[in-house]
């Protein structure tokens, strides 16, 4: 800030400056930050991070078009940046523009043959698109390549249940919780598939290991391990482990915090269900993904079907395919037929 006031025309003081905001998740500071920059004439040769950056911030809030023109213009500054093809290749994928995406990991590949991601990311686009057998294709690829595999197979395994293997599927998640034991995450994911395909039992280990490993790192698990313990006839410990999750939190008034509260009989469903709604078109369709998952994974545990189903076609029809909570309701959707 005092960079800026003492010499208005550096655009290195609002590149710096904007850097800073975006850390502090301040994206809308950040994108007119690097706005400032463009139009001071900065040196041609940074242009590509310039637009790296903003497309960052401008991902971050839902502008996914205009990120991508960004990711586009640093693309024709910089062709051999392989970091730009994955998160152009991103923005694609929120976009539902599959094909696009699968074109940039493509490109990726033959950049950096031997990359991973570039066949992980490819393998699930593929799937997205329903092309089943190219995915296992690619993911097999990636499973090969990868030196830390745990992450994969739970990616694989879930394009495998996606496509009905379900045995092969979980299979999959026990080889990644095989190989990273101690990582939060891999239990995390185990426990995801585990409580979509109906062993809520198995899931609340999964969930309650991963929580040990990561107590804040992993907060999504203590909502599904409130959901897996609902499931089992534990209301009440499940409500008063989640006002205790809340209680050791910093944030209090988050987005958070108020799925939280719902799940804990702290917030009624109408506020809940209102309170997913934001000035931010994209951010009130990922939060009503949310709310509606929730929402109706209570009513199909208190054995309301009829309204669960509507909810579940709700969250769906936000069409956040990236969000767990909407390929839980995929799966209860599945479960109803």
């Amino acid at each position: 800030n005092k960079a800026v006031e003492a010499d208005a025309g550096s655009w290195r003081a609002y590149w710096f400056r904007g850097l800073v905001r975006q850390r502090l998740d301040d994206h809308q500071g950040a994108i007119a930050d690097i706005d400032k920059v463009f139009g001071l004439e900065p040196p041609a040769d940074n242009a590509w991070q310039f637009y790296k950056a903003r497309a960052l911030s401008k991902q971050v809030e839902g502008h996914y078009p205009a990120a991508e023109e960004d990711l586009t213009k640093a693309i024709s500054l910089q062709k051999g940046d392989a970091e730009l093809y994955v998160r152009r290749a991103l923005v694609r994928d929120f976009q539902h523009n599959f094909e696009g995406a699968i074109e940039d990991y493509t490109t990726l590949s033959g950049l950096a043959p031997q990359y991973e991601e570039a066949y992980l990311g490819r393998g699930q686009a593929k799937a997205r698109l329903g092309d089943y057998a190219g995915a296992m294709e690619d993911l097999d690829a990636a499973v090969y390549l990868a030196e830390t595999k745990s992450r994969v197979y739970s990616t694989r395994g879930r394009v495998k249940l996606a496509k009905g293997d379900v045995e092969d599927g979980l299979a999959d998640f026990d080889k990644g919780v095989e190989l990273a034991a101690d990582k939060s995450q891999a239990h995390f994911s185990r426990g995801l598939a585990r409580f979509d395909t109906g062993d809520a039992k198995g899931a609340r280990a999964d969930f309650e290991e991963a929580l040990k490993l990561d107590p804040k790192g992993l907060e999504y698990a203590a909502l599904y391990r409130c959901l897996a313990r609902r499931s089992l006839g534990e209301a009440a410990e499940a409500r008063k482990e989640m006002k205790a999750f809340l209680d050791q939190r910093e944030k209090k008034d988050d987005w958070f915090s108020k799925v939280a509260r719902f799940l804990a009989g702290d917030l009624i469903e109408k506020d809940f269900l209102t309170a997913a709604k934001s000035k931010n078109p994209t951010l009130t369709s990922q939060q009503s993904c949310e709310a509606y998952w929730y929402a109706g994974a209570l009513k199909r545990i208190a054995g309301d079907n009829a309204t669960a189903k509507d909810y579940f076609q709700r969250c769906v029809a936000t069409k956040q395919h990236h969000f767990i909570e909407y390929e839980s309701a995929v799966w209860a959707l599945k479960a109803k037929k």
